[in-house]
């Protein structure tokens, strides 16, 4: 029964792309970039004579949590190929260029004979997936095949089906892991009260090694640097149309504040909709022509992790939508305070963060004013609180090892 209803749920999903596709540019990527998944893998594996490590993300998000895993298999595997998948286009476009995998495609929608066609021809030693993904045919053609598979970062909640009475399939996939490397004790806890057998363990995320590796890398960007000049600087990430509305409250209550506002989508039209909304914002395009202000806003992709550099207070967008607060982490791991909304109830690192004192919750307009105020006149204050922030980053650190010893350990790759 459950399996019938899985199946109904991959040809509707399918369907929906399709349709959906003749007026949407994110479902067609979606459709066109699966036509030729499997002739390209044929083609890319008659050229590779290594074995494989298949690790597959559902978006970017996850594929960040995964680099810190992907670039230390790289560095002690050289012998072994990477191949990366992807399920959404907002993940794979973004890193069809990501110089630590050998192949890089969309993963075919899920179904008995996809799977056993990718799988057979990919031949995997490993597979990995990373936080969320759970494809009922992939991990039972890996589990019927013996092929070692793990699910790392992952986090579980009690809402989700795993612990629902029509949760039996999804049950039954955790059962197909080798092992399970999970977040937190939470996490763990509901794994085991879902009936997992295999061997699961607490890891953390690797999205603080990510964070940590990106800010030790820092190099500097002379356009900021022109812009802001040292000024005290508030950069906003991640940004949405309503976290815009207040930005340009605050934009208009502090004229001594300068602004970096990067939002969540650079889309011509994103852009444009952010531009009426902050209508004194000079565009990066524009800045890098000389043009000057005291609002910039960023029109491309690939600084973020950057811009938090330059912050003197930060701001993570997404906490006043419904889905919720976007990576707090990118911030905190430069010692910054770290202001978002109230949507953040999802995301163990925000919790954490205002745990530790290193984040400060926003309401709306007025009590985002009021703590702003706060900050800017009590720079002993901020940098104690941004202290925090950075300390905390620091002291959940090491996912990376404990997941890549486990992997030596048990002798699933070798040298």
């Amino acid at each position: 029964m459950y399996l019938l209803l899985y199946n109904l749920f991959l040809r509707l999903y399918v369907g929906v792309a399709k349709l959906m596709a003749f007026r949407n540019a994110k479902a067609a990527a979606w459709v066109a970039g699966r036509k030729h998944t499997i002739s390209d893998l044929q083609h890319w594996k008659k050229s590779n004579s290594k074995p494989v490590i298949w690790i597959h993300a559902a978006s970017l998000g996850e594929f960040e949590q995964g680099k810190p895993i992907i670039e230390s298999i790289r560095q002690q595997y050289p012998n072994y190929a990477i191949l990366i998948s992807f399920f959404s286009p907002s993940g794979l476009e973004p890193s069809k260029h990501y110089p630590h995998a050998d192949h890089i495609c969309y993963l075919p929608m899920d179904g008995k004979k996809a799977a056993s066609t990718f799988i057979d021809t990919v031949e995997p030693s490993l597979a990995i997936f990373i936080k969320y993904e759970f494809w009922y045919y992939y991990l039972t053609a890996l589990h019927s095949r013996k092929i070692p598979t793990l699910l790392i970062a992952a986090i579980f909640r009690k809402d989700q089906p795993f612990f629902k009475w029509y949760g039996q399939l999804h049950r039954n996939m955790l059962q197909t892991y080798s092992a399970i490397f999970v977040q937190n004790e939470n996490s763990l806890t509901l794994l085991h009260e879902a009936g997992y057998t295999g061997e699961a363990m607490i890891s953390g995320d690797s999205r603080f090694d990510r964070v940590a590796a990106i800010a030790a890398q820092f190099s500097p960007l002379s356009i900021i640097e022109n812009f802001i000049q040292d000024r005290t600087t508030l950069v906003a990430g991640s940004t949405w149309p309503k976290d815009h509305t207040i930005l340009q409250e605050l934009i208009q209550a502090f004229p001594d504040v300068y602004f970096i506002v990067a939002p969540h989508h650079v889309d011509a039209s994103s852009i444009q909709t952010a531009c009426k909304q902050i209508p004194e914002a000079v565009l990066y395009a524009d800045a890098q022509k000389g043009k000057t202000g005291r609002v910039l806003l960023i029109d491309r992709i690939g600084l973020l992790t950057k811009l938090y550099h330059y912050a003197d207070i930060t701001w993570i967008g997404g906490g006043f939508d419904k889905d919720g607060v976007h990576n707090v982490l990118e911030a905190a791991v430069y010692h910054k305070p770290v202001l978002f909304g109230p949507v953040y109830h999802k995301y163990a690192e925000a919790i954490e963060l205002i745990e530790a004192g290193g984040a400060i919750v926003m309401h709306d307009g007025a009590t985002s004013k009021a703590r702003l105020k706060a900050l800017l006149s009590d720079v002993s204050e901020r940098k104690m609180i941004g202290e925090k922030a950075g300390n905390y980053v620091a002291s959940k650190k090491g996912a990376t090892e404990k997941i890549i010893h486990w992997i030596q350990l048990n002798r699933l790759l070798t040298n």
